[in-house]
């Protein structure tokens, strides 16, 4: 998986959102453009992960990005595709 030309310029801002998404458990942002990247929404899940989804689920699949500290994101979802694009970062796609 390639990742956006806009991953990299995004970064800094997409790390600020996730201290503010961790430092409000239960809230949520929907609709961002950053950096060239179309976010359609950014949530924390139970295992403490935040994930950043794509708005275009084109072909039946999500596609974005997950910030995961503690562990390699994982549970009950299965993913197509699941990379390390570097740090606590991985890039992901999965069938919806």
């Amino acid at each position: 998986m390639i990742q956006p030309a806009g991953f990299d310029e995004a970064r800094p801002r997409l790390e600020e959102i996730v201290r503010e998404i961790t430092a409000h458990p239960g809230s949520t942002r929907n609709g961002l453009e950053i950096g060239g990247l179309d976010i359609g929404r950014v949530e924390q899940r139970e295992d403490g992960a935040v994930y950043f989804l794509e708005s275009d689920t084109s072909f039946g699949t999500t596609h974005g990005w997950i910030y995961a500290p503690d562990r390699k994101p994982g549970g009950q979802r299965y993913f197509m595709s699941l990379n390390n694009v570097g740090g606590s970062w991985y890039e992901f796609e999965y069938g919806t």
